[in-house]
């Protein structure tokens, strides 16, 4: 998610597998699926410590990957994050199907899930403007409807993703599930996007 120094202390927010998931041990037996999943966790690297040691936090339990902030943080502490996460009530075990918002110490701002079987793919940020505080703008995100075997563009507000989508652009087609987003420089107005395509048309969740 982000990394930065705080006095002789590099801390490190990031999403951690206990084993390392998709691959055997090195014996060929397998992992355990518990451990195979990623968590919010924060490592803290103590530099005037004369250790090759890290302290590990998990700062929540909920699976999830692909975190992000608002990009002009980046190398500073962060207030605000969001990472795609997985439905614990849900047998599909390690299927990304929400996003969670939280403050700079991991604590959850928001929570919101998809339907049973729709997936999601990583969130991006975008600032509402160059001006805009901290975590003040929008999430997009690609969302897999089931169902109907097509996809969404979701745009969440940043500040509220607990509250759904604000507005959805219907897809006629699937868009497989991708990570490691990256989008810069996009100005979107508020609660909606504007597309010159007829094969999309915007609508509330």
């Amino acid at each position: 998610m982000n990394a930065w120094e705080e006095g002789n202390r590099i801390i490190a927010d990031v999403m951690q597998f206990e084993e390392a998931p998709l691959f055997p041990h090195p014996d060929g037996s397998k992992t355990d699926p518990q451990k195979s999943r990623a968590r919010y966790c924060r490592w803290t690297f103590d530099l005037a410590g004369n250790t090759d040691r890290f302290t590990q936090t998990y700062l929540d339990d909920l699976t999830g990957e692909f975190p992000r902030i608002d990009d002009r943080r980046a190398g500073s502490a962060n207030s605000h994050g969001w990472y795609a996460c997985a439905n614990p009530d849900l047998p599909m075990f390690g299927a990304l199907s929400g996003i969670v918002h939280v403050d700079g110490k991991g604590k959850r701002l928001g929570h919101y899930l998809l339907p049973a079987g729709d997936t999601i793919s990583e969130p991006v940020f975008v600032e509402r403007s160059n001006e805009a505080a901290e975590g003040d703008g929008w999430l997009l995100s690609a969302v897999w409807r089931a169902q109907e075997n097509r996809s969404d563009l979701a745009v969440f507000n940043a500040q509220d993703v607990e509250a759904g989508p604000v507005a959805l652009v219907h897809l006629g087609h699937r868009v497989p599930d991708v990570g490691e987003s990256r989008g810069r420089n996009l100005e979107i107005p508020r609660c909606a996007i504007a597309h010159h395509s007829s094969m999309l048309r915007i609508a509330p969740e």
